[in-house]
């Protein structure tokens, strides 16, 4: 089990980019409890999800489930991925006052998000990068309204993938 949720102690939701020279971009077989989104940005990236492995590339996209065994290898030395880390309380009703993440109820609907590989290209793969990547620099900027900042992106990029057929 991987130990460790967030740079956002506290906060349900967390994005960050890895590039091939961060040690966290090879991960042996792990699990945690929680959600991960991942983005291919550039490069190739072997992501195993329950025993079936998938050879990406840029635009991919990766959603893990909570205790999905899971890892990564690099199998390029360009490779750079976008990650998001969320838990249940995103998809939930909340009703603390700073950020209302029930609307995201609304995407759940009668699709429950499964774990699987989405392979590019796609509709909306552009507007979908382009939200990956602000929600990784709101994170390591983390400027006010940051938290917010996510939630948006993140409830676009559902959208999107709501929109497509996929969520």
């Amino acid at each position: 089990q991987e130990q460790y949720f967030s740079q956002q102690p506290g906060s349900p939701i967390s994005a960050f980019t890895v590039t091939a020279a961060h040690p966290g971009l090879v991960s042996p077989r792990h699990w945690h409890d929680w959600y991960e989104m991942v983005f291919v940005r550039s490069g190739a990236i072997e992501e195993e999800l329950n025993a079936q492995k998938s050879l990406l590339k840029p635009c991919d996209l990766v959603l893990i489930q909570p205790f999905d065994i899971h890892s990564t290898a690099v199998l390029s030395s360009n490779a750079a991925m976008d990650v998001v880390l969320f838990t249940a309380d995103v998809l939930h009703l909340d009703e603390r006052p700073a950020v209302r993440p029930q609307y995201l109820n609304s995407f759940l609907g009668q699709s429950p998000i499964e774990s699987g590989v989405l392979v590019s290209p796609f509709p909306f793969e552009a507007e979908i990068c382009a939200a990956f990547q602000t929600m990784s620099a709101e994170c390591a900027a983390k400027k006010p309204g940051y938290l917010h900042m996510l939630y948006g992106q993140f409830c676009l990029i559902l959208a999107w993938l709501q929109r497509n057929g996929e969520l």
